[in-house]
């Protein structure tokens, strides 16, 4: 029997890797929300333009050699959204870090990871996520 899912937040996973529709459900069951996948920073801006999700995680070596502006321009894309974005990364610098910090990335997460510790920042950013639309604002809400 299937279950139910329309009440279920919506994660958007952008990874490249074989790998991705597994960990797409792997955090469904773990964050309890209905979990994509897509393959390429295109592929998420259509599906953000049809149905935004509540978060996105992004894989950062899509990105490619140019990391920060190309991040920065598919942050662009996402700030009329306020979207909260979770970016798996490989080991970056410290410099690196605060870029993400001023583009506004809700967490950076190094690689590997644990799929637990994932889903814990998958479920705080779309509880925020909601906090942000019943408000109003158009900033995400401090945490705790």
């Amino acid at each position: 029997m299937k279950r139910r899912t329309s009440h279920l937040s919506r994660a958007l996973l952008v990874a490249a890797n074989h790998q991705a529709s597994g960990l797409c459900q792997r955090l469904a069951d773990l964050a309890d929300v209905q979990c994509r996948a897509v393959g390429t920073l295109e592929e998420a801006e259509a599906v953000v333009e049809h149905k935004p999700p509540h978060v996105i995680i992004l894989d950062y070596t899509l990105c490619g050699a140019a990391g920060i502006e190309n991040l920065g321009m598919f942050m662009d894309a996402l700030h009329a959204r306020t979207i909260p974005l979770i970016l798996i990364t490989p080991p970056v610098s410290d410099w690196e870090l605060e870029q993400f910090d001023q583009l506004g990335v809700y967490q950076s997460m190094a690689n590997p990871f644990r799929m637990s510790e994932l889903a814990v920042h998958v479920k705080e950013a779309c509880k925020r996520n909601s906090a942000k639309k019943k408000t109003g604002s158009g900033e995400l809400p401090a945490l705790r």
